[in-house]
């Protein structure tokens, strides 16, 4: 039986998924967190077989909350979820040594087996991302990442690279960003250097695949709903 850590500040969503996870037959307990001070503490507390962490927290950063954690005992298993397989969290779970990355739409089926092969001592990411992992100098890592790419762009690049893959114009990004033309012009071009990207299509799929911008983003604080079983438990 299998005691669990779901750190999420989202309150539906928390109470949502965790009210699913009790409900597994080899789930005997789950402890709730909502942000990385209480997740800390219930850690220390309870020392659950596995924790869950939102990758995408809004009043904190998942990953230095994971670092924290595993200060604490390198042995703590850990598995991120996500709203998508960007690059960026993907490198940043592997470097914090989590054990797992789910997507959010896998369902409760899929988030089961994560936590099941986890708490057994293996690794578990999504199908998205398990194509894209291979073993370099030892070690899991991306085949092809974008990250180092990414991490080379300006803080203006970035926004302009934002407002692009929002599908803003350069005028429209330009306006936004209070810059000139002439200035958002420069920034482009500087920005489809680094990533060697030369077309605006590219650009958008780039700021989509690095979580820039969301799929949907209606808003900036908007979530998906919970977690839907995909087959009975």
């Amino acid at each position: 039986m299998l005691r669990i850590l779901l750190v999420e500040d989202h309150a539906l969503f928390r109470e949502s998924l965790s009210a699913q996870l009790e409900r597994c037959a080899d789930i005997s307990a789950v402890f709730k967190a909502a942000n990385s001070h209480t997740a800390v503490q219930a850690f220390t507390d309870h020392r659950p077989d596995v924790i869950l962490i939102e990758a995408g927290m809004s009043e904190a950063n998942a990953f230095d909350m994971a670092r924290a954690i595993r200060e604490i005992d390198r042995g703590a298993k850990i598995i991120f979820l996500s709203r998508q397989a960007c690059d960026s969290d993907v490198e940043e779970a592997l470097s914090v040594g989590a054990r797992g990355l789910i997507l959010r739409f896998d369902g409760l089926t899929v988030l089961s087996q994560a936590i099941t092969d986890v708490a057994e001592g293996g690794m578990f990411f999504s199908e998205p991302i398990r194509k894209r992992l291979g073993i370099k100098n030892g070690q899991l890592s991306l085949c092809q990442s974008c990250t180092p790419a990414l991490v080379g762009l300006t803080p203006r690049e970035r926004e302009l690279l934002t407002h692009l893959g929002k599908g803003a114009s350069l005028k429209e990004a330009a306006a936004a960003m209070d810059v000139s033309y002439k200035t958002a012009d420069n920034q482009k071009v500087s920005l489809m250097r680094k990533l060697d990207i030369h077309d605006r299509v590219e650009l958008a799929r780039f700021a989509i695949r690095e979580g820039l911008v969301s799929l949907s983003s209606p808003s900036p604080h908007a979530r998906p709903g919970p977690f839907t079983p995909t087959a009975s438990m």
